[in-house]
């Protein structure tokens, strides 16, 4: 187990394993060949969890959008969602550019305002695309409250399942999703039963 007693750590996944100790892999690589490193550590955004829509601040961007307070956007209520994704998942530049000014906002604790927006996108639309990723984490960092790990499984089984697999045309799994959320017994069946503060 690692020096932390966290399981979740043995769980980790890379291209082509599973299960993996994510800090032992990291310390000393096994799985991407014998005397590489890695080089980058990649933090992506995942679209089949509703919930991490809203830890990620897409939701708040999509308001914004529709409330024309982003320029650049325009149409209907669709089209100017069409017009911040590639396909039906993937972000397109102005959504990936915003995501990063996200995670600089949220890593470095700064306002990403100011940095260097790519040519291929327009930059009064750049410049409000940072000014809403700063807004969005600063006021999260301003307001965030620490939930237990009994008050993260409570929205993860009363919201969070019904909601990712009505999403995903996948009703049959709502039940099973929330008994799993609800089992306190194995970090195994439920992520969310580790040792955390109360």
């Amino acid at each position: 187990m690692p020096p932390n007693n966290w399981q979740g750590y043995h769980q980790g996944k890379n291209r082509d394993t599973t299960d993996m100790d994510v800090i032992a892999e990291l310390r000393n690589p096994m799985t991407i060949g014998a005397g590489n490193v890695y080089d980058v550590l990649l933090i992506t955004e995942r679209h089949d969890l509703i919930d991490t829509i809203f830890f990620e601040y897409t939701a708040s961007l999509l308001t914004h959008i529709l409330n024309d307070e982003v320029t650049g956007f325009t149409g209907t209520d669709l089209e100017k969602i069409d017009q911040l994704f590639n396909d039906n998942v993937q972000l397109n530049v102005e959504g990936i550019f915003y995501m990063a000014a996200v995670s600089y906002a949220s890593i470095y604790g700064v306002s990403p305002v100011g940095v260097s927006i790519p040519a291929e996108i327009n930059t009064t639309t750049g410049e409000e695309l940072l000014q809403v990723a700063w807004e969005n984490v600063d006021s999260y960092r301003q307001n965030y409250q620490v939930k237990t790990m009994p008050q993260c499984r409570a929205v993860m089984a009363n919201q969070v399942c019904a909601s990712c697999y009505n999403l995903q045309g996948r009703p049959g799994q709502v039940n099973s999703c929330i008994q799993r959320m609800n089992n306190t017994s194995t970090f195994l069946y439920n992520p969310f039963n580790w040792p955390a503060p109360d």
